[in-house]
């Protein structure tokens, strides 16, 4: 699957943005605070429905803007188009114009890793901060696997509660 098309409305720093990526390597170059991170991000947040900085929704939305919109066209073996609308009022996702209820009926539309510098948590950092990257990857690429992360979390605390009894 890669990513065709990106259309950003009010999406952090950036006004409007329509692009178009070919398959392939690409290379972001320009100034800081330019917006190369936010446009990053804004892959990211097609892939997963949040940020990769752990902020909410609503920090992305430009300066002074009630909302923001995100949306692509995700090429694979077939097409999606996406469309993402959030404002603290009302969140919208569709896919090829059909609307997306719970986030398992989405994950994997789009498939996407980052590595920043705060990654470095992967290898000296805590066994939670791996747990969370690898059930990141693997909600994005195994479509039952969050409903069973869900259940297996449950269990989980349903005995840490027997235990402590």
């Amino acid at each position: 699957v890669h990513l065709a098309k990106l259309k950003l409305r009010d999406f952090r720093n950036i006004r409007k943005l329509d692009a178009a990526f070919e398959p392939g390597f690409h290379v972001l170059l320009g100034l800081n605070a330019q917006g190369k991170t936010n446009l990053l991000e804004a892959v990211y947040l097609l892939a997963t429905l949040r940020s990769f900085r752990g902020v909410g929704n609503a920090q992305l939305i430009r300066h002074e803007q009630k909302a923001f919109f995100a949306g692509g066209l995700a090429l694979g073996r077939s097409e999606s188009e996406i469309h993402y609308y959030w404002s603290p009022e009302q969140r919208k996702l569709t896919v090829n114009e059909k609307s997306i209820r719970r986030i398992t009926d989405y994950l994997g539309t789009l498939r996407t890793v980052v590595f920043c510098a705060e990654d470095s948590l992967l290898i000296n950092g805590p066994a939670k901060s791996r747990r969370r990257f690898l059930d990141l990857l693997l909600t994005q690429s195994r479509p039952g696997y969050l409903e069973l992360l869900h259940r297996y979390t449950e269990a989980l605390r349903s005995r840490n509660a027997l235990l402590k009894r």
